[in-house]
């Protein structure tokens, strides 16, 4: 890991595992602003004009940092596993 994100990148980001649970807590707070904002029921008098595909994108974009924020969060879980000796 240290290759790919440099020596001062892995001292860094060592540095801040005390706050990993307040990074994940944001993350799904924004996620779930996210979604809400995505599946919530529209007014029936509104009357903005926007492209149809829109909506159907943001939708895929959430559901791909749901599974990549899911993915991060189950990581050290499965570490132990993936150690090469």
């Amino acid at each position: 890991m240290v290759a790919v994100i440099g020596t001062t990148g892995a001292v860094a980001a060592a540095s801040l595992t005390p706050y990993r649970a307040y990074f994940l807590a944001v993350a799904f707070a924004l996620l779930g602003w996210g979604f809400w904002r995505a599946y919530r029921p529209q007014p029936v008098g509104d009357r903005r004009a926007c492209a149809t595909g829109s909506g159907r994108v943001a939708r895929s974009i959430l559901w791909i940092s749901l599974a990549v924020t899911l993915a991060v969060t189950a990581l050290p879980l499965f570490l132990p596993w993936l150690e090469v000796n």
